[in-house]
């Protein structure tokens, strides 16, 4: 009896050793002796946070019944229609296949929560002002609540969870890891952050599910504090600092949004279902289908396996080679990713320069672009690194952006 439950007891330690990892993490923790308010907008910002939290467990409908392969987005919006091995499913290999679409869509979503809760709780010691670390504590709340609320989903009404996507991890990790306390704003709350406020806005918008819809809705009231918290954070940090830092941090926004481009490739999809990429176009490249379902177990246990990395210094990530730097800005052809094996980046889709340009904010001639680099950078890309060629982050409330105006309550 003994030796069964010695037995029970290891297997259950080996499972939670299977369950988690470990990265090594070092950054500087600040007392903030300054009790008194010192960042305009982020006491504002605090109120506001404390006044809107909400519970996941009673203020949502988990009573609601849920269809995980129809009813929860239309089946119209899907990017697969026209896609010669899509096409020659069966109605109910559809049906499986956009379970699968919809679960691995909002298990990236619970592991960018995790890992902004992650970061939120470093926010906390990192920053070297008080009212900082009083709303840092509240987001760690924010994103604790939505990573339960999205994990309930996944377990209770889609009973599917697909792991984490190598390049959201890969992000992940650098913004984790990086030593210094801006480089954990630029990661999540200015990149990660504000591309999941997009994601989740278009979610909100298509979703015929009316829990997973209120779930969203919820979450979206506190990402635009998330992205409102960098935006403020950062005002006028950037102004004075030194030609070199300024290029380091340039280099680590163009790294991100490279990774974040990657993420949509679909390529853990096509893995399941077993089609092929071409490296010139998808429809081409599919030499079988195979239309089984991957079982739940082990979809949830066939995580990537994270892409070895240099760290340099204090830094958790690597900053992007000439090459890199070059196809990024729009004048290079390489099509190696930082960090990635000499495999073949059949999957890649680039958006067309065109599309970029007519989906992005228009430069204003108030944009002061002194940087060659920002000159080369394409139209999304601009528009990020705009505040680093003007020395200028935020520094006047009219470079805020209205959201992350309106979320601070300082609108005028």
């Amino acid at each position: 009896m003994l030796d069964e439950a010695t037995g029970s007891a290891v297997n259950q330690l080996r499972r939670l050793d299977e369950e988690l990892e470990t990265i090594l993490t070092s950054f500087d923790t600040s007392y903030a002796w300054n009790y008194g308010s010192v960042k305009e907008g982020l006491r504002d910002l605090y109120e506001k946070a404390k006044r809107d939290q909400w519970n996941g467990t009673t203020q949502l409908a988990w009573d609601t019944d849920v269809d995980p392969e129809r009813g929860i987005i239309p089946d119209v919006i899907n990017p697969l229609i026209g896609y010669p091995p899509y096409e020659r499913l069966t109605p109910k290999e559809k049906n499986r296949l956009r379970h699968a679409q919809i679960a691995l869509q909002l298990s990236q979503f619970l592991h960018g929560e995790q890992g902004a809760l992650i970061v939120a709780s470093q926010l906390v010691g990192a920053v070297p002002w008080i009212d900082a670390k009083y709303y840092a504590g509240t987001q760690t709340m924010d994103e604790a609540r939505h990573v339960e609320v999205f994990s309930r989903y996944l377990r209770d009404k889609l009973e599917w969870q697909w792991p984490v996507n190598e390049n959201l991890k890969e992000l992940l990790d650098a913004t984790i890891t990086d030593g210094r306390w801006d480089f954990k704003y630029l990661g999540m709350q200015i990149i990660i952050e504000g591309l999941a406020m997009a994601a989740f806005g278009n979610m909100f918008q298509i979703t015929q599910e009316p829990l997973l819809k209120e779930l969203v809705r919820y979450v979206m009231k506190d990402e635009s504090r998330h992205v409102a918290f960098g935006m403020l954070s950062l005002a006028e940090f950037y102004r004075d600092m030194p030609p070199a830092e300024l290029r380091d941090r340039e280099d680590f926004i163009i790294y991100a949004c490279e990774l974040m481009r990657n993420r949509l490739v679909g390529d853990q999809i096509s893995s399941a279902m077993g089609w092929e990429w071409s490296r010139t176009s998808a429809g081409s490249g599919c030499s079988r289908r195979a239309c089984a379902r991957p079982s739940r177990a082990s979809a949830s246990s066939s995580s990537s396996t994270p892409i070895p990395r240099r760290r340099t210094g204090r830094s958790g990530w690597r900053r992007p080679g000439p090459q890199t730097a070059a196809r990024i800005r729009g004048s290079g052809s390489s099509s190696r990713r930082i960090g990635s094996s000499d495999r073949p980046s059949a999957s890649r889709v680039v958006a067309p320069r065109s599309a970029l340009s007519a989906s992005s904010p228009k430069m204003t001639s108030a944009t002061p672009t002194r940087s060659p680099r920002l000159k080369t950078a394409p139209p999304f890309l601009r528009v990020i690194l705009a505040p680093f060629a003007s020395r200028n982050c935020c520094s006047t409330s009219g470079s805020i952006p209205r959201r992350a105006r309106m979320a601070a309550g300082t609108t005028e």
